[in-house]
Formats: C-alpha cells, sequence, structure tokens
C-alpha cells in the first residue's frame, strides 16, 4: 500500500461514524463549530495546553492570519477529517506565534512554506511530501512526527530534538540518526528497511524506544548500550529471538514485546524498576518455560504473558493502565 493509499485510510476512518472509536467522537465534536475555534485545550487528547490553541473547521480565510497572531496562539491544528481545507499553505509565514503545528493532509499538496514557521519547537506532519523539506531550518525544534517514506537527510540537522516519530520508514541505515545526541524519545514504524542498531549507540540520553513492524534487523544487542531506557515497546520484529540484551538495563520501567519464541525470560529477573510487562503474538512461547523471573519483580503492577502448557507455571494477568504503579505480588500459579 502506498504512503497516499495509507493517509486516505487514515481520513476515511476518522471520518466513519463509529460511535465506539475514541477518534471518532474527538472528530465529531471538533466538526461540529464550523470555522475557526480558539480555546486552550488539545483537541485531540482534551488536556490543556501551555498558551493559546486554535483549529479550523473548514476552508483558510485571509482574515484568520490576524485573528491568530492578535490572539498569540502558541499551537495550531489542521486536520481534513475535521473539514480543513485550503487552496495553498502560502499563508503559514504570516503565522509569527507559533510553537506547534499539528497538519494531517492526505492531498497531494505542497507544505514547503511550513519551512517559515523557524521557532517552532513541534511539528507532527501526516502529509505526502515530508521529504520536500529542509528540516535544518528549525533550530528550536523538540519533536518531530513525521512520515519518512522517503529519505529526508536533514532531519539528522535537527540537533535539538528529543522526541522523533517516523512513519512508514524507508531512509535505509544511512539515516544519519546517530547525530541527534540529544534524542530522548525514539519511534520507527511501518515495516521499515532499517537492518542495524548500531546508531543506537550514539545516542545515550534515549530513555523511550520503539519499533514496529520489521523484518530485517537481526542483532538487537545495542539497544544494551542504552542505560537510561526506561521503555521499550519493539512489536511485530520478526527476528527477535532472546532478550539478553535487556539483562543489565536497570532503569528500565515498561517491556511491551509482540514475538515469536523467545529462548527466556531469565534477562529481567530482579530489574527492581520494572513496573509493566507485556509479551505476546500469535506464536509467542518461552523456550525454556521458565516464568520464575516474575517472582523477582518486587514493583510489577500490569503484567500479560499468554499461558502456554509449555510454561512451568501459570500466569494472573493484568493489564489495565489504571493500575501501573500499584504493586501485586501474586502473578505466578504454581
Amino acid at each position: 500500500m502506498g504512503l497516499k493509499s495509507i493517509l486516505n485510510c487514515i481520513v476515511e476512518k476518522l471520518i466513519l461514524r463509529k460511535e465506539d472509536d475514541p477518534r471518532i467522537q474527538t472528530v465529531k465534536k471538533n466538526s461540529s463549530k464550523r470555522g475557526l475555534s480558539i480555546g486552550n485545550t488539545d483537541p485531540y487528547d482534551g488536556k490543556t495546553m501551555d498558551g493559546a490553541v486554535a483549529h479550523i473547521n473548514g476552508k483558510w480565510k485571509d482574515k484568520y492570519a490576524g485573528i491568530l497572531n492578535k490572539k498569540g496562539v502558541k499551537h495550531l491544528f489542521l486536520n481534513t477529517a475535521w473539514g480543513w481545507t485550503c487552496d495553498n499553505y502560502d499563508f503559514l509565514p504570516l503565522l509569527n506565534t507559533l510553537e506547534s503545528f499539528f497538519l494531517l493532509d492526505g492531498r497531494d499538496i505542497s507544505i514547503k512554506q511550513v519551512e517559515s514557521l523557524k521557532c517552532l519547537r513541534t511539528l507532527e506532519l501526516t502529509v505526502l511530501h515530508c521529504d520536500e523539506i529542509d528540516f535544518s531550518v528549525f533550530k528550536c525544534l523538540e519533536t518531530l512526527s513525521c512520515y519518512a517514506d522517503k529519505p529526508i537527510p536533514s532531519v539528522s540537522q535537527c540537533t535539538s530534538l528529543k522526541d522523533l516519530s517516523l512513519s512508514e520508514f524507508r531512509m535505509g541505515d544511512n539515516h544519519q540518526i546517530s547525530q541527534l545526541h540529544n534524542l530522548e524519545n525514539l519511534y520507527i514504524s511501518g515495516y521499515s528497511n532499517l537492518t542495524n542498531l548500531e546508531f543506537l549507540r550514539s545516542l545515550p540520553k534515549l530513555r523511550k524506544l520503539s519499533i514496529y513492524d520489521n523484518r530485517h534487523i537481526t542483532d538487537f544487542s545495542p539497544i544494551s548500550s542504552l542505560k537510561h531506557l526506561n521503555w521499550i515497546d519493539l512489536r511485530g520484529l520478526k527476528n527477535l529471538h532472546s532478550i539478553d540484551f535487556l539483562e543489565n538495563l536497570m532503569e528500565l520501567n515498561v517491556l511491551l514485546l509482540e514475538c515469536g519464541t523467545i529462548e527466556s525470560i531469565h534477562p529481567i529477573s530482579n530489574h527492581q524498576e520494572l513496573k509493566a510487562i507485556s509479551i505476546a503474538g500469535s506464536k509467542f512461547s518461552i523456550k525454556d518455560g521458565d516464568l520464575s523471573p516474575i517472582e523477582t519483580l518486587n514493583n510489577l503492577s500490569m503484567l500479560f504473558i499468554r499461558n502456554k502448557r509449555t510454561h512451568n507455571a501459570r500466569v494472573n494477568n493484568l493489564w489495565n493502565w489504571n493500575n501501573y504503579g500499584k504493586t501485586r505480588h501474586d502473578w505466578i500459579k504454581h
């Protein structure tokens, strides 16, 4: 599936009227009022933000630029699923108070004018042409989320980045992420063509690592160099068969794995900071069948490990983020 098709699917899912989908509730709420709305909450999750927030449901009007500047709007959300549209993005250079810009637009339209927003600290783009943007102009950028279906080498020049999310990753091993020494959170997804994790050794500040859907990575040992990791989320990694790389990551709080057969869970024994563990997958199993390492985790508050006949005990699973941090000890039933 091409990127344009993926974007269209995202928009279609947001437009569908499914009562049980929280994303749709957000779309409904924010689609009810047409035109420009200004408040102080994130229109996606309802959380209060640090400054004026605007979103536009409808077509861009020239008068909006003056209103946004006069109100000192810091955060702008534009989403075609809410009815947002414009002829082009030539209006962006007129917006001189923005610190955050969130855009979902599945149309074949240039967004190069986003480069004029040089003072951005947060930029989230779900668009077709991220590769046309020179990200090196954003000297203050701390959070970037975009599609990387084509090489975007200028991302490596955003040395102030702390949070980086790259979806539909097709940048191979020439991504130069290793230059982002201030990076704290890294997310890579989309059946990526990444084959080597050696670059992680150059990211000493990394605290959260998420890699989804990869069939090429075979060596996970570079993760062991990330001594300050507290969150690991590895899903759909075909060649993940051992978690030995976790043995010395003693600051780990959350471990989320989706895999096939792994040799053993002994590498997480006595990890006293671990509070949540989920190890799943349609073909998941633990080769040595030994669940005793779970009993060494004194601060565990959430656990999901699918019970198998080959395991030496049963797991009393409890998986609810409302329980995170609430210690429990009766995880294993012999």
